[in-house]
């Protein structure tokens, strides 16, 4: 799928024996949704028909409510009940398999509820649609796209049949959510049996722009009521370095006390009140065309760039010589586990990776090592943004950065070269210190990275 979103829809005059009441008789009419070039609206309808077609027709009434209803929810409530990396796997979760146990660390009725306000028109539209979840995080909001179940509809969705999640500029899908609705309720202006209905829609759809223009409404949804109750004694306290905070409580388990965030706000005037000097880690650039390659991709390249800086060529990684020699502090952090690692970088530069002693993960040697380096990978793919920025490893932690950051980590600690060396797995893991499920899912992506570059080559 691409990153584009777009809406159609064409108004239908509907007979009589359709049922319809209210809003639903002038808004009844056909629907397409497209991501990219895919249409996920893409169906049959037997046994009427064995015709394919691109769109679905019904009221479209009941979407504009469900849409203007989460707003802010589909825009801006970041945390998921699932882990986030389950989106790597293309694995996420629908709600029959929750239902039948098949991830039995989510909870169902936490699971239940960001379903009901993450799944396009659930519960309150008679149009037959695919599961369309939205994902929204700071800056974009990730669709996935998952077959309904099967309850004897009639309707047969044909491009719905995986799970991959298309990243949308958050702009560009609330601008195409605002257009629809807007068309939506001047369509049922217009007649008068539901232009009470349409007056009554177009001032919901104004209070949720509103909330949503809102600095304090959009932190609270992203990053929970205590953040968002503190704010601005957090800004107050640390100016433009709470930006290094913001950025870590976005990609962290939500703070729910204001001892923790308090705790969180001291490490940062901390490293703010260092002297700046000339560290080393900033001299690794993103260079020109790479913002244009998939997140993996500037992922292996950085860490390419950082171990050429660094001379390391296939030797194995020492986190204390290759940090000191960065200028990259590491401190161990006996916290609540809200991340594995954090990395926060403050306006002068310098720079510091937590490692959270308190998270399971960080009781075994590999994966700390995964998470440090990970951890690295976010400080230089977060550089072009603001001087100051933050960010985590977790279970909550921003997708596409964590692709990334993930991809950084791999490659530094098990070089192309060391892959290409004869050795096997196993002694890949016990001279690199990579897990062995980090180290087999490297060497997958640099053999099909390879077989990519060979074939664009010919």
């Amino acid at each position: 799928m691409g990153d584009s979103f777009r809406i159609d829809w064409d108004w239908i005059t509907p007979s009589e024996d359709e049922g319809l009441a209210g809003p639903e008789i002038p808004t009844f009419g056909s629907l397409q949704i497209w991501i990219g070039e895919v249409c996920i609206t893409t169906c049959c309808v037997r046994p009427l028909s064995s015709e394919v077609r691109n769109h679905v027709i019904g009221p479209l009434s009941g979407l504009a409510e469900w849409i203007v209803d989460n707003w802010m929810e589909v825009l801006w409530q970041s945390h998921t009940p699932f882990t986030k990396s389950l989106l790597a796997k293309k694995d996420i979760p629908d709600y029959s398999e929750i239902l039948e146990g098949e991830y039995p660390s989510v909870d169902p009725s936490s699971y239940g509820r960001w379903f009901s306000h993450h799944c396009f028109g659930h519960a309150v539209s008679d149009i037959a649609l695919p599961n369309i979840l939205f994902i929204p995080e700071d800056a974009v909001v990730g669709i996935a796209v998952l077959a309904p179940p099967d309850l004897g509809s009639k309707t047969k969705f044909t491009n719905a049949d995986h799970k991959d999640v298309a990243w949308i500029n958050k702009e560009d899908l609330s601008s195409h959510l605002e257009i629809f609705v807007r068309d939506v309720i001047a369509k049922a202006e217009a007649e008068a049996p539901s232009n009470r209905w349409a007056l009554w829609m177009r001032s919901r759809l104004e209070e949720s722009l509103q909330r949503s223009r809102e600095p304090t409404e959009r932190r609270k949804w992203m990053l929970g009521d205590v953040v968002a109750n503190s704010w601005k004694r957090i800004v107050d306290e640390l100016g433009n370095n709470s930006k290094a905070l913001e950025g870590v409580l976005l990609d962290s388990i939500l703070v729910d006390s204001d001892e923790e965030l308090s705790r969180l706000s001291k490490e940062v005037m901390r490293l703010a009140a260092e002297k700046s000097t000339d560290f080393l880690w900033k001299r690794v650039e993103t260079l020109h065309g790479e913002y244009m390659l998939p997140p993996f991709e500037r992922g292996y390249r950085r860490a390419e760039r950082v171990r050429d800086i660094l001379r390391l060529g296939d030797s194995p990684i020492d986190f204390r010589d290759i940090l000191e020699d960065l200028g990259i502090a590491l401190r161990r952090d006996m916290g609540s586990a809200l991340y594995q690692t954090a990395y926060i970088v403050v306006e002068s530069s310098a720079a510091e990776i937590s490692l959270c002693t308190s998270h399971p993960k960080s009781q075994w040697l590999m994966p700390q090592r995964f998470s440090i380096a990970a951890a690295l990978g976010g400080i230089f793919a977060n550089r072009i943004q603001t001087k100051a920025y933050g960010g985590a490893t977790s279970s909550q932690a921003r997708w596409i950065l964590s692709q990334e950051s993930n991809a950084f980590a791999a490659m530094l600690l098990l070089p192309s070269e060391a892959i290409d060396s004869g050795l096997g797995i196993d002694e890949l893991v016990e001279k690199y210190g990579i897990a062995k499920s980090a180290a087999t899912w490297h060497i997958r992506n640099i053999h099909r990275r390879r077989a990519q570059d060979k074939a664009t080559a010919v």
